[in-house]
């Protein structure tokens, strides 16, 4: 019998290379002795790979905009998340677990709504400006906090 491997791999957005590489990869290795494997890419790329290597899963970890992994728990890609197995999943702000621990997100995102009061031609001509960010539509559902702009302002 084979001890197990203290290796990971991460799939992550290659955006965040130099914050994993220079940061958080080594202080992981440092506190855990596990060594982690980084692959940077798109999440729409991470999904690929999960798909097809659904038989023999080799992503530890990924880290994805919250859109592909509605994919990913719908294609069944995805095991769900336990505070017994991730303690720090208390630690989250409310709302930042999702689809009873399929996901959680670690960090608030934000969105903004700007409107140019001196437009006179466009959507909003002869229109004040919003005052409610409350969907106006009954079949939108934002189904995450991280897609906030899957909703529509309510026009007034």
């Amino acid at each position: 019998m084979r001890a197990q491997t203290r290796e990971i791999v991460v799939g992550c957005a290659a955006s965040h290379t130099a914050w994993m590489e220079e940061i958080v990869i080594p202080n992981f290795e440092a506190k855990h002795g596990a060594t982690v494997l980084f692959e940077g890419t798109k999440s729409t790329v991470n999904l690929e790979k999960m798909r097809g290597n659904r038989d023999d899963p080799y992503l530890s970890v990924v880290q994805m905009d919250d859109p592909v992994m509605i994919l990913a728990v719908e294609e069944g890609v995805l095991a769900p998340m336990s505070a017994d197995e991730v303690p720090n999943l208390t630690k989250l702000r409310d709302g930042a677990v999702h689809l009873d621990g399929m996901w959680a997100n670690s960090v608030q995102p934000w969105a903004g709504i700007a409107y140019n009061t001196g437009a006179r031609d466009g959507v909003m001509a002869g229109r004040p400006p919003p005052t409610s960010t409350r969907c106006c539509r009954r079949s939108c559902r934002p189904r995450s906090l991280s897609s906030p702009t899957r909703c529509h302002p309510t026009p007034t």
